[in-house]
């Protein structure tokens, strides 16, 4: 978990980095641009310590998904522990689970019915993708809406 200043959460889980929609604002990309090497670094060897999906994943090619921001789980940050009191924790600050796999959001999903004493708070540029999934009663969905031109990814 990270801690964060964000006024309306306590704290962030972000269990995928990546996005597709290209905004010029988005202040994750630069985040990710200056991080990659440790982001990446790090979950590789988490990867190859638990014997997780590393086979045919380089170092490399996971530092140059993370630097194009390109959407990754990060299984380090899937396994964190949640704090014992209760908490307000956005789960997608460096996503939009628009560009999420379906497995990952089931295993968010799955991960998140079992501590309903935390309100989990995502949002999305794409509200339709809210209707893909079964959202237990302690998530709190929210999107973010902007304005001027899109530029959409794939």
């Amino acid at each position: 978990m990270g801690k964060t200043k964000i006024e309306w959460c306590d704290m962030t889980w972000n269990i995928v980095w990546g996005c597709k929609t290209g905004c010029s604002y988005c202040y994750s990309r630069k985040i990710a641009r200056r991080f990659f090497k440790k982001i990446a670094d790090a979950e590789f060897e988490y990867r190859k310590k638990y014997n997780i999906e590393t086979s045919p994943l380089t170092k490399p090619l996971l530092r140059a998904q993370i630097k194009r921001f390109e959407p990754v789980f990060l299984f380090k940050n899937y396994y964190k522990s949640f704090p014992k009191k209760s908490s307000r924790i956005f789960v997608n600050s460096m996503s939009d689970i628009r560009w999420w796999k379906e497995k990952w959001m089931f295993s968010v999903l799955n991960k998140i019915e079992r501590y309903p004493q935390h309100i989990f708070q995502f949002l999305t540029k794409f509200p339709e993708t809210y209707t893909k999934y079964k959202f237990p009663k302690n998530c709190w969905l929210g999107v973010t809406v902007t304005y001027g031109e899109r530029k959409w990814g794939n």
